[in-house]
């Protein structure tokens, strides 16, 4: 199943970011297919509480004056990408913060390395559900980093495996 469009319209591809919505709480910065979850588990969240924006890091490097300047004053921030944490994306963002002196609380989404390898045949769900950032275990564990409990993060869609 094709994945629905981002951008409403085109952006300025001159950062190698774009901000796609806007949050008081906070902001999860992701890359790739990862993209789509977090606008899911930002739609999700919002319902219980808890207000993210999303930005979609789309060319490394990218610009990262620009990128520092937009979560500076985010609150916290949730890095999520699809590869193994160490060395990864979210590492990349922890460079540009540590690099400006920003000091933010960052929580990083991957694939723990701990986990190794998967050798379980399947799509990109089952590969997700195994290393735990599926839609549901993303909402659980920003959940947990505001300190909802897993009760409440039901994330949208869920019975039918799709976000909406």
């Amino acid at each position: 199943m094709p994945c629905p469009d981002l951008y409403e319209k085109t952006p300025d591809f001159q950062n190698g970011f774009a901000v796609l919505g806007e949050g008081k709480d906070g902001c999860i910065i992701s890359t790739g297919f990862m993209t789509h979850t977090a606008m899911g588990v930002s739609d999700t969240l919002r319902k219980k509480g808890i207000d993210l924006g999303v930005i979609d890091v789309y060319r490394l490097p990218t610009n990262e004056d620009d990128l520092a300047e937009v979560i500076k004053n985010s609150g916290k921030v949730i890095t999520l990408e699809e590869h193994f944490l160490p060395g990864g994306f979210g590492s990349y963002i922890l460079e540009i913060l540590n690099d400006r002196e920003i000091a933010l609380p960052v929580k990083r989404l991957g694939l723990p390395f701990d986990r190794g390898y998967c050798y379980t045949y399947g799509g990109r769900e089952k590969i997700h559900e195994y290393y735990g950032v599926n839609p549901e275990a993303v909402a659980s564990d920003i959940g947990a980093y505001f300190a909802l409990g897993d009760e409440e993060l039901v994330p949208v869609g869920a019975s039918s495996g799709q976000l909406t």
